[in-house]
């Protein structure tokens, strides 16, 4: 997981995409991404709107994750 501390604290705007919301490349400097590098079976918590993504799979094993989001409903999006 990697994660960019501090991205909660401003609303970047968000973009629909196939796989839910994306925020636009251009407002993210990925040179301040933090990896968060975990054992399997971690778990980690962190604010909704912070900016996160990962890394693609290059383990040649399956990586299985689950989702739980809680948030209010301010943070929905039309």
């Amino acid at each position: 997981m990697r994660i960019w501390p501090g991205s909660h604290k401003e609303h970047l705007p968000h973009e629909r995409v196939v796989n839910g919301l994306e925020i636009p490349a251009h407002l993210v400097d990925h040179k301040n991404g933090v990896d968060m590098i975990a054992p399997a079976g971690s778990f980690m918590i962190f604010h909704v709107p912070v900016v996160h993504n990962s890394r693609p799979n290059t383990s040649g094993r399956p990586r299985r994750l689950m989702i739980y989001s809680h948030y209010p409903k301010c943070f929905d999006m039309p």
